[in-house]
């Protein structure tokens, strides 16, 4: 509970100071619209230490995985174009330090308030990961690609000439939504005619029983010395 209390300040905190970014370069716009975007970014903070209270409670259990699979991934991502709007107001406040120091030692009198252009800026920056990553979340989980690597060493014996080997990396079977795209997964390792078969690292996000409802779908493989993971 104490890592919760802990990591839920740090997240407010880090919301709040990119929140300045959002305040000060929406302080012109109509104030329903303005107040829309606040509710809804704070909201997102909202679900960000709920989420993280769910984990650190051991309450996720394996009929809500997927979808906190998919709430992790957008906050993260959220986090990411948080983290640029940090810059941002960081740089300005570096900015407002040192026109602070001029402004103390010499007779000059610049203007210490927030610029709204670099704001503005790091605002349209955020939004590029946020377009990006979402795009790829939603494209990439069920587009598979296969990559052929030629494997040449003088020391092995002529017995191995030819041997097919497939391998298979970051399932993530908690992240799957639909069985067709992994029945076509299956059909497009099996063409292949693999010699073996081989499950390499990240079989699940969480936990082992996200993988339960897939194993007859993945025990259709077939490679002539086994299957191994």
């Amino acid at each position: 509970m104490m890592r919760f209390l802990i990591l839920g300040v740090v997240l407010i905190l880090f919301d709040v100071y990119a929140f300045q970014a959002i305040k000060y370069t929406t302080s012109s716009i109509y104030l329903p619209i303005k107040w829309t975007i606040f509710i809804v970014y704070w909201l997102i903070t909202g679900a960000g230490i709920l989420y993280f209270y769910l984990l650190g409670s051991r309450r996720i259990t394996r009929e809500y995985s997927q979808f906190l699979t998919v709430t992790r991934s957008l906050l993260i991502i959220l986090v990411l174009s948080k983290f640029i709007l940090v810059i941002g107001v960081s740089l300005d406040d570096i900015r407002r330090f040192f026109t602070f120091l001029i402004n103390s030692f010499s007779p000059l009198d610049l203007s210490m308030s927030r610029s709204i252009y670099l704001l503005n800026t790091f605002n349209l920056f955020s939004i590029i990961p946020l377009i990006l990553l979402t795009y790829g979340m939603v494209r990439n989980p069920y587009r598979y690609k296969i990559f052929h690597k030629l494997i040449f060493n003088e020391q092995w014996p002529h017995t191995l000439d030819g041997v097919r080997i497939v391998q298979i990396s970051d399932i993530h079977a908690g992240s799957f939504g639909k069985h067709a795209p992994i029945d076509r997964a299956i059909e497009m390792i099996n063409n292949l005619k693999p010699d073996l078969v081989f499950f390499t690292g990240d079989l699940v996000n969480n936990q082992a029983s996200e993988l339960e409802p897939f194993i007859p779908i993945f025990k259709a493989i077939k490679a002539k010395y086994g299957v191994y993971s």
